[in-house]
C-alpha cells in the first residue's frame, strides 16, 4: 500500500506541473481570442479597468480549459516515463498500468468537479459581467441597453420592446411589455421604465387585455363583441403613479444574453435545467436551453473522456515534448470541432440534443478506451 501511494504521488509530480502550466496557457489563449476581435473598440480604455474585464473572462475560459490542460499532462507526464522506460520497471515491478494511473482518474474527477462547480456557481455571474462591462467600456456610457433598441427580449414569461434608451440614466423610452395566455393578450404600454433590483418599473402605463377567442363567439351587437374583444382597459388616474413587473430576471443577464455581443451565456446548470423544462418559455428558448445545458456537462465531462484518449497515445507516440504538444492539440482540436459541430446539427434539429453534444465524447472515450485495452502493453 505505502508503495502504492509513492507511485501516485510520484505520477502526480510528474503530471502536476505541465497540468498548471497548460490551464494558464490554454485558458490565457481563450482570453486573448476573446478580447482580440473586441479590441479596436476598446482602444483609450484605462489598463485597470481592461484587467478587471479580462480577469472575468477567466472563470468561463478555465472551465473550457481544464479538459486540455488534462490531456497535455498526461501526455507530457505518462509520455516521459514510458519514454525513459518507467513504466516497463513499474510493470516488472508487478504493478500494473492500469492501477497506476489511479491518480490521473483522481485528477481527472477533480477538473470534472471543478468544471461544474464553476459553471453553476461563479461562470454566470461572471458572464453577466463581461457583457455588461463590455458595453459600457466600448460605449463610454450606460450597460448596453441601446444595444436591444427594438428588440423581442424575453424576460420571465413576458417579452420587453423598447424604442430608446437614456444612457446617462438607463431610462427605456417607449416601452411595450406584453405576454400571450393561449388566445388571451395581455399588454403593458408605458411611457418610460427602468430596472429595479426587484424587476422593471413601468411609468406613465396603461394596460389593454384582448382576448382573440371572443372573435368566435356568436354575437350580432357590434359593441357587445368588442367589448368582448377588449375586455380591460385601465390606465391610472395620475401619470405619476408606476407599476412593477416582477419576474425572474436581471438586467445584466439580459444584456449578456440579448445584446449581440458574442459573449457565453450567463446562465447556471441549474437555471439552464429549470428554464429546459419551462413551459411559460416557447419552444425555441427552451430547446436553446436544453443545448447549452448538454454543452456546459459534456465539456466537464470531458477530463474523463479525454483522460481515456491520451494515456494510450502518451504510452504510444509522445516520446518527447513536442510530440506531446502536437498530439494535446491534435486531440482537443478533434474533440472541439465533434462538440461544435454536434451543437450546430442538434440546434438545427438534424440529430438529437443529447447525441450532438456528447458525440465528441463518446467518440474520443471509446477510441481511446479501444487503444487502452488493445495498443498497450501495460495491462
Amino acid at each position: 500500500m505505502l508503495l502504492f501511494r509513492r507511485l501516485d504521488r510520484y505520477l502526480l509530480r510528474e503530471s502536476l506541473p505541465p497540468f498548471l502550466f497548460g490551464l494558464s496557457l490554454f485558458s490565457g489563449l481563450a482570453v486573448v481570442s476573446l478580447v482580440l476581435p473586441r479590441l479596436p473598440w476598446i482602444v483609450g480604455v484605462p489598463i485597470l479597468e481592461l484587467l478587471q474585464w479580462f480577469s472575468l473572462m477567466l472563470p468561463g475560459t478555465l472551465v473550457q480549459a481544464l479538459p486540455v490542460a488534462l490531456v497535455f499532462a498526461v501526455l507530457l507526464g505518462v509520455g516521459r516515463l514510458a519514454t525513459a522506460n518507467e513504466l516497463v520497471a513499474i510493470q516488472i515491478g508487478g504493478i500494473s498500468f492500469r492501477r497506476l494511473v489511479v491518480g490521473l482518474l483522481l485528477l481527472a474527477l477533480v477538473s470534472a468537479a471543478l468544471g461544474l462547480a464553476l459553471s453553476e456557481w461563479v461562470v454566470p455571474g461572471a458572464n453577466r459581467a463581461v457583457g455588461t462591462m463590455y458595453w459600457r467600456l466600448s460605449s463610454g456610457s450606460g450597460g448596453g441597453l441601446f444595444r436591444l433598441i427594438r428588440h423581442e427580449v424575453p424576460i420571465g414569461n413576458f417579452t420587453l420592446h423598447f424604442e430608446g434608451v437614456d444612457r446617462r440614466t438607463d431610462t427605456l423610452q417607449e416601452v411595450r411589455v406584453q405576454r400571450w395566455e393561449g388566445k388571451r393578450l395581455t399588454v403593458l404600454f408605458a411611457d418610460h421604465a427602468v430596472f429595479e433590483e426587484a424587476g422593471l418599473r413601468l411609468f406613465d402605463y396603461e394596460v389593454v387585455i384582448i382576448d382573440v377567442a371572443a372573435l368566435g363567439a356568436p354575437v350580432t351587437d357590434a359593441a357587445e363583441r368588442i367589448g368582448n374583444l377588449v375586455p380591460a382597459h385601465n390606465r391610472p388616474g395620475s401619470a405619476d403613479q408606476s407599476l412593477l413587473l416582477t419576474a425572474d430576471f436581471d438586467l445584466d443577464e439580459i444584456i449578456a444574453r440579448f445584446s449581440g455581443g458574442g459573449f457565453d451565456d450567463s446562465r447556471s446548470i441549474s437555471r439552464l435545467w429549470a428554464d429546459a423544462r419551462s413551459s411559460e418559455l416557447g419552444f425555441n428558448h427552451q430547446h436553446r436551453a436544453l443545448v447549452i445545458l448538454h454543452r456546459r456537462l459534456a465539456e466537464s465531462v470531458a477530463n474523463l473522456t479525454l483522460l481515456l484518449a491520451a494515456l494510450p497515445l502518451s504510452v504510444l507516440y509522445a516520446r518527447s515534448r513536442g510530440v506531446a504538444f502536437g498530439l494535446s492539440l491534435v486531440a482537443t482540436l478533434v474533440w472541439y470541432l465533434l462538440l461544435t459541430l454536434g451543437q450546430l446539427f442538434a440546434q438545427t434539429g438534424v440529430v438529437p440534443v443529447w447525441f450532438g453534444l456528447w458525440f465528441g465524447n463518446l467518440a474520443l472515450g471509446a477510441s481511446g478506451f479501444y487503444l487502452f485495452l488493445r495498443r498497450t502493453r501495460f495491462r
